[in-house]
């Protein structure tokens, strides 16, 4: 201390400390009926905050299941929360200081925000916001048979199996739904594919 007096008022006495980040430590000298009483006191002053890094999901991330796997990097000896739309999970920082689980989600579709964060003893905490898609619907997309143009028509003989037509024919695909990422078309005939095509969303902008 500083030798600094303070008056005690009602068994009380309020003694203002000024703190430095890391230990401090204080002695405190109490005089009473002709006697000194010695007090020790260490305060740790900490205002750095876990070190958390989310790795996944990545913002956006959208699924049809009720879960999602997220991990990272973690402060160890300190458990990780994760709360989606008020449903908390939960797991303790590993001793490699990394963590790896399985998050909980809404049953309902929506954009949720997923809220990463560790608190240490000191109330110091670090808060990773990302959003979350659930999305339980197929995509819709209209199929048309556009055109059909055959060169040869083989008639249906007396014995025997008739031969195949030769022909083309062409498809108009259109989406419908907006959150179309990939799509791909399959024609097959007679257990064969004659078509085969991809593509993505970004053909159709």
């Amino acid at each position: 201390g500083n030798g600094t007096q303070y008056e005690i008022i009602d068994s009380r006495s309020f003694v203002p400390i000024d703190l430095d980040i890391g230990l401090n430590n204080f002695v405190f000298y109490l005089d009473a009926l002709e006697r000194t009483f010695i007090y020790e006191l260490s305060v740790t002053l900490d205002q750095t905050p876990p070190d958390l890094v989310v790795q996944y999901p990545y913002s956006g991330y959208a699924t049809y299941r009720s879960i999602a796997n997220t991990g990272g990097l973690c402060e160890t000896g300190l458990p990780v929360y994760v709360n989606v739309s008020g449903i908390l999970s939960q797991q303790d920082c590993a001793e490699n200081g990394t963590f790896s689980m399985e998050v909980n989600l809404p049953l309902s579709e929506g954009h949720w925000p997923m809220v990463t964060y560790q608190v240490d003893m000191a109330d110091n905490r670090d808060v990773d916001i990302r959003q979350i898609i659930t999305d339980k619907t197929a995509p819709n997309a209209n199929l048309l048979w556009n055109r059909t143009d055959c060169d040869r028509k083989p008639t249906a003989p007396i014995w025997g199996a008739a031969m195949p037509a030769d022909c083309s024919v062409s498809v108009d695909l259109s989406m419908i739904s907006e959150d179309i990422v990939a799509w791909s078309i399959v024609i097959t005939n007679v257990n064969a594919d004659v078509l085969v095509q991809t593509g993505t969303s970004s053909e159709f902008d």
